[in-house]
């Protein structure tokens, strides 16, 4: 799998700010693996609170359908 087709990209824009997200998906869907939760990197941009990329990647994997590690018990 080509690089550019191994991840999916979200920009993340607020107020004078742009972050751009990157996940594994791609590679996940590629497999089979829908179990598995995407791994998620900062691709452009930069946040200097670590809890608040946690939430920020939580809130995305809940919008995108991503199923939690709760949702399966």
């Amino acid at each position: 799998m080509a690089s550019d087709q191994a991840f999916d990209y979200y920009k993340l824009v607020a107020k004078n700010k742009e972050i751009i997200f990157r996940n594994n998906a791609p590679v996940l869907r590629k497999h089979r693996l829908k179990h598995r939760m995407p791994d998620w990197d900062i691709h452009s941009g930069e946040l200097s609170n670590a809890h608040f990329k946690n939430d920020i990647i939580k809130e995305m994997n809940k919008a995108l359908g991503y199923k939690t590690g709760n949702d399966y018990f």
